[in-house]
């Protein structure tokens, strides 16, 4: 009897220790895939945020975004008869929200007689720290509005143009894109 108990210990500590050892093996195997899980989530979000970017640039000129830090820079806008230059000048406190001036610059030799802006505004996205949850939320905050001027866009110059973005506060204003379409084309008759 104490052979049989002793030939049952030696065979249960090789087998134990073969378990013991599988499910090291399965923790290690079980860590490795975390490690991986996070680096691939880590990339998927980095690549979402080149995507929004590349899909922007896709609409390459269609619409600008202004950066209220960043005055003065021009970028190019088209519309559906000419492009246009546009600069953000200003932007200050006007009643509950902010008066935003704006260079429109024309840089043809055609006078544009009214046109329609459409603005968009909010808070600044942080990029870095891109997520889809966090962007549809920022996506919900941005205010958007469309104005229409009988004003001219006068050839080969620089036209001031303000904008009024009621209910706005200090935190709302980190980012402003604009989009333009212009309605009547007048050339000189020779």
């Amino acid at each position: 009897m104490l052979i049989a108990a002793s030939l049952a210990a030696a065979q249960s500590k090789p087998a134990a220790s073969s378990t013991d050892h599988q499910l090291a093996q399965l923790r290690k195997d079980v860590d490795g895939l975390r490690k991986e899980n996070d680096s691939l989530k880590s990339q998927v979000r980095e690549l979402r945020s080149k995507l929004f970017r590349l899909q922007a640039k896709a609409e390459a000129f269609t619409k600008v975004e202004l950066d209220p830090a960043s005055p003065r820079k021009y970028q190019r806008i088209d519309a559906s008869n000419g492009f246009f230059l546009i600069s953000l000048d200003d932007v200050s406190p006007y009643l509950d929200g902010y008066r935003v001036s704006l260079n429109i610059g024309n840089p043809l030799g055609a006078t544009y007689v009214g046109f329609k802006m459409n603005v968009r505004w909010g808070p600044r996205f942080d990029w870095s720290n891109f997520d889809a949850v966090a962007y549809d939320k920022w996506e919900k905050s941005v205010q958007n509005k469309e104005v229409s001027f009988t004003d001219s866009l006068k050839p080969m110059s620089w036209n001031k143009v303000e904008i009024i973005l009621p209910a706005t506060k200090s935190d709302q204003i980190g980012f402003i894109e604009v989009s333009l379409d212009t309605d009547t084309l007048g050339l000189a008759r020779p």
